[in-house]
């Protein structure tokens, strides 16, 4: 990989967030990851931030307290610092609506997540891989 790849897991399951750390590790062990349990800790987070510590990837789930992923990625496209950072919606839910609406507010993709531990690690390879080395992305730096 060129570069880690740092990336924020905004989810409320902490189970899931944990699950997701060691799948990073073990799949792309350069990977950074950075939790939050909630749309407006992620905003929060992401709006103190300089452009070269913002995250390369953002994991989004859905069903969150607080703030909801859907909101949350509504607001951060509407934000001109933040609105190029990638989001991949990473939900239990493979309703087509919900799939449909996350593209429709800005998603750069959506997973569904796996339901095995070696299915996970699969996926979090796929991503590690395709967002250091295959995507090219926008510098956040106005």
């Amino acid at each position: 990989m060129q570069n880690s790849l740092k990336i924020m897991l905004v989810d409320d399951d902490d189970g899931d967030a944990l699950l997701a750390k060691h799948a990073f590790s073990e799949a792309d062990p350069s990977s950074v990851l950075i939790t939050k349990t909630n749309g407006r800790e992620m905003l929060d987070s992401l709006e103190m931030m300089d452009a070269c510590e913002l995250p390369d990837l953002i994991l989004l789930d859905i069903n969150m307290p607080v703030m909801d992923g859907m909101t949350a990625l509504t607001r951060l496209r509407a934000s001109p610092q933040l609105q190029t950072i990638p989001v991949v919606i990473f939900s239990t839910s493979d309703a087509q609506s919900d799939v449909a609406d996350a593209y429709r507010r800005g998603a750069s993709g959506y997973v569904v997540k796996p339901g095995s531990y070696s299915e996970l690690v699969r996926i979090t390879g796929s991503l590690s891989t395709y967002w250091a080395q295959t995507m090219t992305r926008a510098d956040p730096r106005p």
